[in-house]
């Protein structure tokens, strides 16, 4: 996704011109709604504002990487951190904004497979919290997810099991992951019978979490309110992809 000058007045204060966003294909479209780029007066630095439902890569200028936080954030945004590591470019995540030294020229967008399916299981994580929590979520995830902590290791662990494996989905449009990207996860999280990494993970911790037990996510991962999303934001991550590969 790219971005033009634009004469919407959308920006305010530091950054008060609103940049139009070009997608370049129909999956980056749907994907883009609540998305804002906004730029200085002298068209020199922007801030990427992301109230999408979905993580943003900002992977041009070349060189990009992650700003160390200098404000608290949410537990959900500092564990796709850490999954994340040192990959290349600058994530966005939804309801978080990154100001970038580049023109809007400069400025290059895009969906991540990996980004996307890793976000999806922190969401899956943070639901089940927030129901048997008696949606208490903010609280609970936050302890559950706190530094240190036996829970946050597995659900690292559990994160960087589908963020490794989601490089390896076929971008064939006919692909069982292409279809169904919500059993894609299950699978790579050992919630649909076969334990891995991340089932053991959570196995060795759930006295203290029974939100995090490997039956109850299960159950969990079946419900519409998160299938629904994962399904439609995977395929559009996976399709954006395989045009970009195309090219």
């Amino acid at each position: 996704m790219t971005v033009l000058p634009t004469t919407s007045t959308a920006c305010a204060g530091l950054f008060p011109n609103t940049l139009t966003l070009v997608t370049e294909n129909f999956d980056e479209l749907l994907a883009q709604f609540g998305l804002t780029v906004c730029a200085d007066i002298g068209l020199r630095t922007v801030d990427v504002v992301n109230n999408s439902s979905t993580v943003w890569i900002v992977d041009q200028p070349a060189g990009l990487t992650e700003v160390s936080a200098t404000l608290p954030i949410p537990t959900d945004v500092g564990l796709f951190r850490e999954i994340r590591g040192g990959t290349a470019g600058v994530a966005v995540e939804p309801g978080q904004h990154a100001v970038i030294g580049a023109t809007p020229g400069e400025l290059h967008l895009r969906l991540d497979k990996s980004s996307t399916f890793g976000w999806q299981a922190i969401a899956l994580f943070k639901g089940s919290v927030g129901e048997s929590r008696q949606a208490k979520v903010v609280d609970a995830f936050a302890r559950i997810g706190a530094q240190g902590s036996p829970t946050r290791n597995a659900l690292v662990t559990c994160g960087r099991a589908v963020y490794e494996a989601a490089n390896f989905v076929s971008d064939d449009p006919a692909a069982k992951a292409q279809k169904e990207p919500a059993q894609f996860l299950r699978e790579s999280l050992g919630l649909s019978g076969k334990w891995g990494k991340c089932s053991n993970a959570l196995n060795g911790v759930e006295s203290g979490a029974p939100e995090l037990k490997v039956g109850t996510l299960a159950e969990y991962s079946t419900r519409e309110p998160w299938t629904q999303p994962t399904n439609r934001l995977g395929k559009a991550a996976i399709r954006a992809m395989t045009m970009i590969a195309k090219g």
